[in-house]
């Protein structure tokens, strides 16, 4: 975390991270550069996973509180919540599902949130024909489908970082 007198420069907008008190420090990308002084905070606390705080240097943006919502409500899922066998989703995709839908929430607009069988969770953005649909497994691999405006389909079969799947997120919402 920063010294009282840095400021969190480039954090990106916003910065999820395992709370140094509960958990080994570990944030989701390279550490902010700092510079200045006399940082403002704000700190958001999720509840999903103990200790997934959100710290951004600017207000929480529109989207956000709405976002956490949807994911308790998927982490209350029981076993075979959908009758057919289904996994409850697992922990492991919160941090995850975190980082992309804070990334989004700044560069476009907040992603339908739903549950898939396996224990993970599914990311979507549409816009007219466009599509982006970022799966987040339990073992933290991503999947990434896509459609373009001409109605072709993309999927690729390979796993994607978080830091991956945050460069064709953010190429999708430029593209609007």
């Amino acid at each position: 975390m920063a010294s009282s007198n840095a400021l969190l420069a480039d954090d990106e907008y916003a910065l999820a991270r395992v709370d140094e008190t509960t958990d080994a420090f570990s944030p989701l990308r390279s550490s902010p550069r700092f510079v200045g002084d006399r940082p403002v905070v704000h700190r958001i606390e999720t509840g999903l996973v103990p200790g997934l705080v959100i710290e951004t240097s600017i207000p929480p943006v529109p989207g956000l509180v709405e976002a956490i919502s949807r994911l308790h409500e998927l982490k209350a899922l029981s076993p075979n919540w959908d009758s057919n066998g289904a996994l409850q989703v697992s922990r492991e995709v919160y941090r995850p599902a975190l980082d992309l839908i804070t990334h989004s929430l700044v560069r476009c607009r907040q992603p339908r949130i739903t549950a898939n069988g396996d224990g993970g969770v599914v990311l979507l953005w549409e816009e007219g024909a466009r599509e982006l649909e970022i799966e987040v497994r339990p073992n933290g691999g991503l999947t990434i489908f896509e459609v373009i405006e001409s109605g072709e389909e993309f999927e690729t079969e390979r796993t994607f970082s978080v830091g991956e799947a945050r460069e064709v997120l953010s190429k999708f919402c430029r593209d609007l």
